[in-house]
C-alpha cells in the first residue's frame, strides 16, 4: 500500500478531478485537486512539475466556476514551477500559456489574452509542428479571441489556417488492415 500521502495518490486524486471538470462539476473537481495539491507539495515540494499539473486544475476548475481571477493565481504559479523545471519551449508551458490567456479572456482582457495565446502557439508549432491538434486548437483560440474583438478578417485568418491544420493531418493520416 502506498499510504495517503504518497505522491501516486495525489496523481489519482487530479484524475479523478479532472474526470469531474469533463462531466461539468468543476466545484467537487475542484476538491479533488486540492486534495491532490496539498498531498504534493508535503511529498515532492512547491517547485514540483506535478505540483504544476494539480495547480492547473484548480486553475482551470475556478475558470470554470467563473473565478477568473483565482484562476490566474494558480496558473500562473503553475507557469512558473513549468518553466523552471521544463524550459521555455515545453509544451507544458504551451498549455499553461494557453489556460492563462483563456482566462484573461473570461475577464474581457482580449488583448492580454491573446499575447499568451500567441506565445502559445508558438511553443506549440516548434514543438509538435504546424499541424498538430493542440497547434490546430490553439489557432481557433485565437481567432475566437480577435472575433471578441471584434476583427473579424484576423478571426476568420486564423480559423483557416486551423482548418488547414486539420485537413493536412487527415490527409497524412494512414490506415493498417
Amino acid at each position: 500500500a502506498l499510504g495517503d500521502d504518497h505522491p501516486d495518490v495525489g496523481a489519482s486524486l487530479d484524475t479523478i478531478g479532472s474526470a469531474h471538470s469533463r462531466l461539468g462539476d468543476h466545484a467537487k473537481a475542484l476538491k479533488y485537486h486540492e486534495r491532490a495539491l496539498a498531498i504534493k507539495i508535503k511529498a515532492l515540494g512547491d517547485d514540483h512539475p506535478d505540483v504544476a499539473k494539480s495547480l492547473t486544475g484548480i486553475g482551470i476548475a475556478h475558470s470554470n466556476l467563473g473565478d477568473y481571477a483565482k484562476a490566474l493565481e494558480y496558473l500562473e504559479r503553475a507557469l512558473a514551477i513549468r518553466i523552471k523545471a521544463l524550459g521555455d519551449d515545453h509544451p507544458d508551458v504551451a498549455a499553461s500559456l494557453d489556460n492563462i490567456g483563456l482566462a484573461h479572456s473570461g475577464l474581457g482582457a482580449y488583448a492580454k489574452a491573446l499575447e499568451y495565446l500567441e506565445r502559445a502557439l508558438a511553443i506549440w508549432i516548434k514543438a509538435l509542428g504546424d499541424d498538430h491538434p493542440d497547434v490546430a486548437a490553439s489557432l481557433d483560440t485565437i481567432g475566437a479571441t480577435y472575433d471578441a474583438l471584434g476583427d473579424k478578417p484576423k478571426a476568420r485568418k486564423y480559423h483557416k489556417r486551423a482548418h488547414a491544420a486539420r485537413k493536412r493531418r487527415e490527409e497524412r493520416r494512414t490506415f493498417v488492415e
